[in-house]
C-alpha cells in the first residue's frame, strides 16, 4: 500500500499524509518530514505534522534532525508535532532553538511551550530569562510565559503576575491561561480583575483559568462576565465562561 502511496507523488494530499498517520507507517516518515518543511501548502504541511504525530515514537528523531538542520527553516510545525508527541529527547534540541535568536519566532515559542509541556530539566530559569527579557520577540515571551504553566513550577508565579503590567493585551490573555495551569490560589484575585478587561479572549482565559483553580469566590464574577457575553458579539465564548462556572460549582459539591 506504501508502495502504491509513494507511486503518486508529487503532488502529496493532504489525505494520502493522513492516511499514512492513521495507518502509523513508519517507512512514511521520510517522506512526511520532506513535506512538513518543504511544501507551500500548509494544509499539507499540517497533513504531515499530524501524520508524524500518529505515527509517533518512531518520528522523533527524524523530526529532531529536521529541527536542527541549519540549513532549512522547518518551523513551528516540527516543534508542534515533537510537543504533541511528548517524548523527552526532545527538550535538549528544543532548548537549543529556543535559545537561537536567529531561529523563526513561532518556532522558538513553540519551544518554549514545548519545554514546560515535557517539564525538562533547566527549562525554568531560562524561561523566566526569556520571559523578562525586554528585548526579546513578544511572541517568544508569550511561549515562555504558556511554557512556565505548563511547567508547574510555583516559583513562576511571580514573574508571571509581574507581566500583566507590562505585556500587552496577548500576553494578559497567555498569563492568565498559564496561572490556571499553575493552580496556585494566590492568582485568583488577579484573574477576577482580568474578567473586565477590555479585551473579550483575556476575560475568557481568564475564566478558564479561575474554573481550573476551582475557587468559590469568583462565582459571582464569572456568572456577571457570562450575562455581559452571551447577548452580545462574543456569545460564542460565554460556554467556555457557563463551563468554568460548572467546574467550580461541581468542585464545592464535593
Amino acid at each position: 500500500m506504501l508502495r502504491l502511496l509513494i507511486g503518486c507523488l508529487p503532488p502529496m494530499t493532504s489525505r494520502k499524509l493522513i492516511a499514512w498517520g492513521m495507518l502509523r507507517e513508519a517507512r512514511a516518515i521520510p517522506l512526511l518530514v520532506r513535506a512538513l518543511g518543504f511544501s507551500e501548502d500548509v494544509d499539507v504541511r499540517k497533513a504531515a505534522k499530524w501524520a508524524l504525530v500518529e505515527i509517533g515514537e518512531p518520528a522523533v528523531l527524524p523530526l529532531i534532525d529536521a529541527l536542527l538542520d541549519p540549513t532549512r527553516k522547518w518551523g513551528w510545525f516540527v516543534v508542534d508535532a515533537l510537543d504533541r508527541i511528548g517524548d523527552p529527547r526532545a527538550a535538549a534540541p528544543c532548548l537549543q532553538v529556543l535559545k537561537d535568536r536567529s531561529a523563526d519566532e513561532y518556532a522558538r515559542a513553540g519551544a518554549a511551550k514545548a519545554l514546560g509541556r515535557l517539564k525538562a530539566a533547566g527549562a525554568f530559569d531560562v524561561l523566566v530569562s526569556i520571559l523578562q527579557d525586554g528585548y526579546e520577540l513578544e511572541t517568544v515571551r508569550r511561549g515562555a510565559a504558556t511554557g512556565l504553566g505548563l511547567l508547574g513550577d510555583q516559583r513562576a508565579f511571580v514573574p508571571l503576575t509581574h507581566m500583566l503590567s507590562r505585556g500587552d493585551a496577548g500576553m494578559r490573555w497567555d498569563v492568565a491561561a498559564a496561572l490556571g495551569d499553575l493552580g496556585d490560589p494566590r492568582g485568583v484575585d488577579l484573574l477576577i480583575a482580568l474578567l473586565d478587561d477590555e479585551y473579550p479572549q483575556v476575560c475568557v482565559n481568564a475564566a478558564k483559568a479561575l474554573g481550573k483553580i476551582g475557587d468559590e469566590r469568583a462565582l459571582p464574577a464569572l456568572r456577571r462576565l457570562y450575562e455581559r457575553l452571551r447577548g452580545g458579539p462574543w456569545a460564542m465564548w460565554a460556554g467556555e465562561v457557563a463551563q468554568a462556572i460548572k467546574l467550580i460549582e461541581d468542585r464545592q459539591q464535593h
